[in-house]
């Protein structure tokens, strides 16, 4: 559909159903359940014409509506290294609608919910989809002779080609909106069914956490290089770290995030589900304070924690709702960049915490909560300072191992000795993006 017959003309001539129409005038005669616009919007004029688009799609569908758009998020960061998306300053492309221009408009039509996903990241200047920003309009794939040189920068988040958006018009419940946005492809997950076998675990199992888009990977039961499912998760908040715990005591390991601009846990009680159950805040807002998980007391349930760097300092509580730390456990030095960790390093049926020191590859693991002794000190490997540690119970005797996760490869090494040496098993998880971060849990999902 295009206000524009020459274009309609020349759609047709190519082989594809087209129809001459202003899209504002548009009336089908009855509701439809939902109204798409892939690459249409960029084509406006201004950004009122964009909102009164949208505004006609959610008059005429009763469910959802969905766009689909090139990203224009990131134009101004390119353009101050001299770089560009290939269709950035295509002429056509008059209206560069960003994300917090939709929010807005969603927001004054009181969309019930809404969903962004990037698409196509890039993460380095070599892809061809970047151009030098002097290359010529109208121009397509990197081509060097007809481009010139670029220079070679490896971006600190992934730059997406394009976006998805999905606007809910009516209540869905959690489990049909999960099913509404969950990805169309699985592009992301690079031959999850032919990953190679590996060597079983007979403990708990692995996940990652997308923190760009808000996506859990949660590994099979039994194969810790497969993953059993797929599922967004959390508020949407810009800053957000996955924690996992059995926070009910029914022997199955759930999700959850803490959210580090409004200090508050994001817990799920059930499988897989996109939304939390248990919100409550702990500790300060926005600071670099980071959450941890675990049975503190013994009795079955894990609860949550937080570390803060700048005075070494964990606060734990032993209860799943607003209120001051019931442990304070100072351990480590401050300011060394370590990373807070935790786990039952004696299998004492209790979790106490731990830091990993990314410079040595050592982790300080304390034995207990209370009193001065009982730290051990080990050393997994010669990794990378890059590495993020991870523990869980690998082989289920009821001893927490260690391992580590190497994001540049998206690889895992653990082991269940806790003393000096090289890992045990490693394996990889098949995906891919700018900022993974892993957790440990049983999962209850099969291979």
């Amino acid at each position: 559909m295009d206000s524009d017959p020459v274009k309609v003309a020349d759609a047709r001539k190519a082989g594809h159903d087209a129809v001459a129409m202003d899209v504002l005038a548009f009336d089908p005669g009855r509701r439809l359940r939902f109204v798409t616009m892939v690459q249409l919007l960029e084509h406006l004029p201004d950004l009122g014409t964009v909102e009164r688009v949208i505004g006609r799609a959610a008059e005429l569908a009763t469910d959802f509506i969905y766009i689909h758009h090139p990203s224009f998020e990131d134009e101004d960061y390119l353009e101050s290294l001299g770089l560009k998306l290939y269709y950035h300053d295509w002429p056509a492309h008059q209206c560069h609608v960003r994300r917090c221009q939709f929010v807005d408009m969603f927001e004054r039509f009181s969309l019930q919910r809404y969903y962004f996903r990037g698409l196509e990241p890039v993460h380095h200047s070599s892809h061809p989809s970047i151009l030098p920003s002097g290359a010529p309009q109208d121009s397509h794939q990197y081509d060097q002779s007809r481009h010139g040189p670029k220079p070679a920068i490896r971006f600190p988040r992934p730059i997406y080609q394009h976006v998805e958006i999905f606007g809910a018009l009516r209540e869905f419940t959690d489990e049909e909106w999960a099913d509404l946005i969950k990805p169309y492809d699985m592009s992301r997950i690079e031959a999850l069914q032919t990953a190679p076998p590996i060597a079983s675990m007979g403990g708990e199992q692995v996940a990652l956490f997308d923190c760009e888009e808000h996506t859990y990977f949660l590994a099979a039961s039994g194969a810790p290089g497969r993953i059993a499912t797929v599922f967004p998760f959390g508020p949407g908040s810009r800053r957000v770290i996955p924690v996992a715990g059995d926070w009910d005591g029914d022997g199955t390991d759930t999700v959850g995030v803490y959210d580090q601009e409004s200090g508050q846990f994001h817990l799920a009680n059930r499988p897989q589900v996109p939304t939390a159950e248990i919100i409550f805040g702990f500790g300060p807002r926005d600071t670099g304070w980071q959450p941890i998980a675990g049975d503190w007391n013994g009795d079955g349930k894990d609860t949550v924690g937080l570390y803060a760097p700048e005075t070494s300092k964990f606060y734990l509580t032993n209860t799943l709702e607003a209120g001051n730390a019931e442990i304070v456990v100072r351990y480590g030095s401050s300011h060394c960049g370590w990373i807070p960790l935790a786990g039952d390093w004696n299998a004492a049926g209790a979790d106490s915490v731990g830091l990993y020191c990314p410079d040595t590859s050592a982790f300080h693991l304390r034995t207990e909560l209370s009193g001065e002794d009982g730290a051990l000190v080990v050393r997994l490997g010669s990794q990378g300072k890059h590495f993020i540690p991870l523990a869980g119970d690998w082989d289920g005797d009821g001893r927490d191992g260690i391992g580590l996760y190497d994001p540049h490869h998206a690889r895992f090494y653990i082991t269940n000795r806790l003393a000096d040496g090289e890992a045990e098993a490693q394996f990889s998880l098949p995906v891919s993006g700018a900022d993974l971060r892993p957790v440990a849990g049983n999962w209850g999902l099969g291979s």
